[in-house]
C-alpha cells in the first residue's frame, strides 16, 4: 500500500505496475486504512467465514456440486442472521428437500446440524478474544437464547462455552 500526498497519475501507474495492493491519497482516514488492511488479510489468509467453512469440512469445496457451495455460501453470509431452510434452498435453486438431501450426502452433516456447527465454531473466537457475555456472543451468531447455545457449544465442543473461554485463556 503507498500512501502519498501526490496525486499524480504517473505515480499511480507506477504503484500499479509494481503490484501494489492500494494507493491513498493523504489525508488517509482510520477506516480507510482499516477496509484496505482486511482486504489484504482476507487475500493472504481468506476471510473468517473461509477459514470456519474449512475447519468443518476438511474436503475441497471446490469438487461439491454447484447448489451445496451456493448452500455453504448462504450460510457464511447469514449466520449471524435468522433464516429458514427454505431460503437457503431457494438461494440455491433446489427443493429443499433435495438439498437436504444431497447436503447431508455431500458434507456429512444435515443442514440444521451444519448450520449449528457454523455458528458455534464462528463464536470460539469471539471468546477466545473477547470477555463479551454470552448472551451477547450467542446473539451475534444467530443464536437468540443463551441457554440453548450453551447446550449447543457442549455438544460440538465437549465443554462449555465459559470453560472453553477459560481453557483458551490459560493457552
Amino acid at each position: 500500500v503507498i500512501m502519498s500526498c501526490y496525486g499524480n497519475f504517473s505515480y499511480a501507474k507506477r504503484a500499479i505496475q509494481i503490484d501494489v495492493e492500494d494507493y491513498l491519497l493523504k489525508p488517509i482516514f482510520p477506516e480507510d486504512a482499516r477496509e484496505i488492511l482486511k482486504k489484504i488479510y482476507e487475500k493472504q489468509h481468506g476471510s473468517e467465514e473461509d477459514r470456519i467453512l474449512s475447519e468443518i469440512l476438511p474436503r475441497d469445496i471446490d469438487q461439491l456440486p454447484n447448489h451445496i457451495k451456493k448452500a455453504l455460501e448462504y450460510i457464511a453470509a447469514h449466520y449471524k442472521e435468522q433464516f429458514t431452510l427454505g431460503e437457503i434452498a431457494k438461494y440455491s435453486c433446489v427443493s429443499e428437500s433435495h438439498l437436504s438431501a444431497d447436503f447431508s450426502k455431500q458434507t456429512g452433516y444435515t443442514l440444521v446440524c451444519f448450520i449449528n456447527l457454523f455458528r458455534v465454531t464462528a463464536s470460539k473466537k469471539f471468546l477466545s478474544d473477547s470477555d463479551t457475555s454470552l448472551s451477547t456472543i450467542s446473539q451475534s451468531v444467530g443464536i437468540n437464547d443463551v441457554v440453548y447455545y450453551s447446550k449447543l457449544f457442549k455438544r460440538y465442543v465437549g465443554i462449555s462455552p465459559g470453560q472453553y473461554r477459560k481453557n483458551e485463556c490459560k493457552s
